[in-house]
């Protein structure tokens, strides 16, 4: 109990510790089956306060809250069945578990599950209450809930379009319109955030227009000239996308139609992305641009208001590259871009940047049955960035009637294949021993394996500890298919940064050919 209790304070708002937590499967397991045994005695009616342990239950939920509020770790969370186990407490008579609950859904339900929360209209009356009843309160939260926490339920809530208009029925907007008039900043940024989610379904966005007293334009108009530049942008981007983005859309020369660009001299190929996979798209970015291709991408090319300068280059663009996944999906920026061009009537390619991840909700309808390029990391970056390329110049040869050279291929690997079994890989390898063999065996390795390894190496194991064959398999392979998506990875994944821990590491890569000799001795 008291190391949950350490767990559950430590890993509070901390993404670095929550990230830890999620990657230990074992103990998420162990997590699951615990909230799937207590169920019983939960809704048995008997006083959880007279049961031995039962604080157990609620400190499991709120670790499990705390890692699935980060996106990078709800793959893992949802991988143990969490929702399953946690759905039956969403009827809980403890308010603090019901909420738990719901928050923790919330942030792992995707969209054809999101009728788990839809159809609890329990739960969503009682989180409305709950935000009422602190809106009243001096400290501004109600059983240890905060109005900033609540709001961000709200929103997580909202994330499907399912849920949009069950929450704007049960009396979410005046609510986050009266946090919005606070004069607290985090309430404030949570609140517009939300409304922003709430007004991407047609009839919310209405009903935001028409519903005078609901103050919704007036208090986003007030907010757009905030101090706070969080406040600011995402307010402005709410009105747009409630009133004046509609306007664009209907008046001549305020949107484009069936896709036109405005002149030649501005066209280009903009990529739509979320940050969690700026790297790769810089990688894409750079090769399109070696082959005479014109890229828009905001880290380049966003000037003056961010907002403007999204809506332009959308409407000059010839195409626009929807680099998707789970995260692009829960995005209200990316949603906002990708609507947009779809509205317009641009060229969409769909760039898969997830593997496992099937575009679903608002994405899926955009993308439909369109053909996609994996950049996943299932295929060697170079194959997929040739085929793109080729199908972005046929394309323009089609649009403009202007012939445009397409090349047979334009980014070359600088590396040999990597599973070639008839050669060996490194000076080290025995001639009748190839690639394959190594990759295979130290794909097998156990965890002394690997630790008596990064030993005989001299490599940290603080750093590398968690490292599995198969991982130090994949980073082998890794570096010889797509070197600078090796590197990038040791450096972020790893927190390999300085010059000798990368080089020790790199040779020790090459070095297995000579470990795998004698891994009996491993």
């Amino acid at each position: 109990m008291t190391m949950l209790w350490y767990l559950l304070n430590c890993s509070d708002e901390n993404s670095v510790l929550s990230g830890i937590i999620s990657q230990q499967t074992h103990f998420l397991t162990i997590t699951t089956r615990k909230l799937q045994q207590w169920r019983v005695t939960h809704f048995s009616g008997t006083d959880m306060e007279s049961v031995e342990g039962s604080d157990i239950l609620e400190w499991l939920m709120t670790i499990l809250h705390n890692i699935a509020m980060f996106e990078d770790n709800v793959p893992r969370v949802r991988d143990v069945n969490c929702i399953e186990a946690m759905k039956p407490y969403l009827d809980s008579k403890d308010n603090t578990i019901r909420l738990l609950c719901l928050a923790t859904l919330a942030d792992l339900v995707n969209e054809s599950e999101s009728e788990i929360l839809k159809s609890n209209s329990e739960v969503i009356t009682f989180l409305m209450w709950t935000i009422s009843t602190a809106l009243e309160i001096e400290e501004r939260n109600c059983d240890g809930w905060s109005l900033v926490e609540l709001a961000r339920i709200v929103h997580q809530v909202a994330r499907n379009d399912n849920n949009k208009r069950t929450v704007v029925q049960h009396g979410a907007v005046p609510l986050l319109v009266k946090i919005s008039g606070s004069g607290n900043i985090e309430e404030q940024r949570e609140a517009v955030r939300a409304i922003w989610t709430l007004s991407f379904d047609e009839q919310n966005r209405t009903e935001m227009i028409e519903t005078k007293k609901w103050k919704v334009i007036m208090t986003l108009e007030k907010m757009s000239k905030s101090s706070d530049q969080t406040v600011k942008r995402i307010s402005n981007k709410a009105l747009w996308t409630i009133t004046d983005h509609q306007k664009s859309l209907q008046t001549p020369n305020g949107g484009l139609e069936d896709g036109k660009s405005t002149g030649s001299v501005n066209r280009h190929i903009m990529i739509s992305y979320n940050w969690g996979h700026q790297p790769m798209v810089k990688q894409i970015r750079d090769n399109l641009r070696n082959s005479g291709i014109k890229v828009w991408m905001d880290v380049d090319d966003m000037q003056g208001s961010t907002l403007q300068a999204m809506a332009k280059a959308v409407e000059q663009a010839d195409i626009v590259l929807v680099c998707y996944s789970f995260k692009y999906k829960n995005s209200d920026n990316c949603r906002a871009e990708a609507e947009y061009a779809f509205q317009l009537k641009k060229k969409i390619i769909p760039l898969k940047m997830e593997m496992n991840y099937k575009a679903d909700g608002w994405l899926g309808f955009i993308i439909g049955a369109k053909l996609f390029y994996d950049f996943s990391g299932k295929y060697p970056v170079e194959k997929k960035t040739n085929e793109l390329i080729r199908e972005i110049l046929e394309s323009l040869n089609r649009s403009t009637k202007v012939l445009v050279e397409v090349p047979e291929h334009v980014v070359k690997s600088q590396q040999e294949p990597v599973l070639q079994a008839e050669k060996p890989v490194m000076s080290g390898a025995k001639p009748t021993e190839g690639k394959t063999t190594v990759i295979n065996t130290v794909r097998k390795w156990t965890p002394s394996q690997v630790e008596k390894w990064l030993d005989n190496n001299s490599l940290p194991k603080k750093l590398l500890g968690r490292l599995r064959g198969k991982d130090v398999a994949f980073l082998r392979l890794l570096v010889q298919e797509c070197p600078s998506t090796f590197y990038q990875t040791i450096r972020d994944q790893l927190d390999l940064k300085d010059v000798k821990s990368m080089s020790d590491f790199r040779f020790a890569l090459e070095d297995l050919d000579t470990d795998t000799h004698s891994s009996s001795s491993l």
